[in-house]
């Protein structure tokens, strides 16, 4: 399993799973997991300091992100995928040093998880019992988000702005 492999601490052995995963995924349509498999590897790779491999999935992201755009689910797992590309696009930011563009990156994917709460409050996706549309999920990944936008903003001096974050996000 990947995330046992990541909590274990292997990261080498992770990302040779998703690797493996993502070589096994159609070629065309299905690009949520495609996505998924890619912010997977930008986290191992910002994990192993491997920042260019992270730069490239990263590039590999935004290709998706234009294909999910045009996609018919686009209107219903948007904001879903915003906020998981920006995150993961965040985490290599603020890694590789890049702390003012980690900081609008977790900005943008907070703005997206906000709409997207909006939606679930409002009863937009009904009965859906998909994972993506618990709103405790949604809250709990708000609070992780606002946590690493608090450290983006410490990390600029911007210690004010931090501590505001990070009492958000608890």
């Amino acid at each position: 399993c990947i995330q046992a492999e990541f909590n274990d601490g292997n990261v080498l052995a992770a990302l040779s799973k998703v690797k493996e995963a993502y070589a096994k995924l159609p070629a065309s349509g299905k690009y949520g997991w495609n996505l998924g498999y890619q912010m997977l590897m930008i986290n191992a790779y910002r994990v192993l300091g491997d920042f260019d491999s992270a730069a490239d999935s990263v590039r590999e992201v935004d290709a998706l992100m234009t294909n999910l755009k045009r996609s018919p689910s686009w209107s219903e797992y948007g904001e879903n995928w915003t906020t998981n590309a920006e995150r993961a696009r965040g985490e290599y930011q603020m890694a590789a040093g890049k702390n003012v563009a980690a900081e609008l990156s977790f900005v943008r994917a907070i703005s997206a998880l906000d709409s997207k709460i909006k939606k679930i409050d409002s009863g937009v996706y009904g009965g859906n019992t998909r994972r993506t549309f618990d709103k405790t999920r949604s809250l709990f990944t708000k609070a992780i988000i606002l946590n690493r936008l608090g450290q983006s903003l410490a990390n600029q001096r911007k210690l004010a702005e931090a501590e505001y974050h990070y009492r958000l996000s608890l």
